[in-house]
């Protein structure tokens, strides 16, 4: 007997797992035969092999709305990579001047959307970059630069 934690992966009476989402996910499998169990972690991710970012370099602006970085799998799904479906999302230099949340753009596709905080350092440019899993079990990522302007 199979079973699975997460309603999105199910498992055939043969043992093969088959998800039932197009983010990323984990789910604990078990197996019982015989008064024997055992489990184990399957970690679904989407089939993305190759990813860029848009816009490339943004300018934000202290105390304004953000600027959404939209990062696009291909061939996917998922066509939009955020955090929220598992993404990791770095920014260096790393402070408290600048954040990203997973937010929409402008079309209404999930993206990343970046803020300057009050009183952040003009100038100096950051990076942002993604990272996404990769089916053969690589990574991609793709990078995008934003400057910081004052109010």
């Amino acid at each position: 007997v199979w079973t699975s934690d997460s309603p999105d992966v199910t498992i055939t009476a043969g043992g093969l797992a088959t998800a039932q989402i197009v983010t990323s996910a984990a789910a604990t499998i078990t197996g019982s035969a015989q008064g024997l169990n055992g489990t184990a972690t399957v970690n679904v991710i989407g089939d993305v092999t190759s990813m860029s970012v848009s816009p490339t370099t943004a300018t934000v602006t202290v105390n304004a709305p953000g600027v959404a970085f939209t990062f696009t799998g291909s061939p996917g799904p998922p066509t939009y990579i955020t955090v929220g479906n598992g993404g990791t999302l770095t920014i260096t230099p790393s402070n408290s001047d600048f954040t990203c949340t997973v937010g929409t753009d402008a079309k209404g596709n999930p993206a990343e959307v970046c803020q300057a905080i009050t009183n952040a350092s003009t100038g100096s440019p950051y990076t942002i970059t993604m990272s996404y899993p990769t089916p053969s079990g690589g990574t991609v990522t793709a990078s995008a630069k934003a400057n910081i302007s004052g109010t």
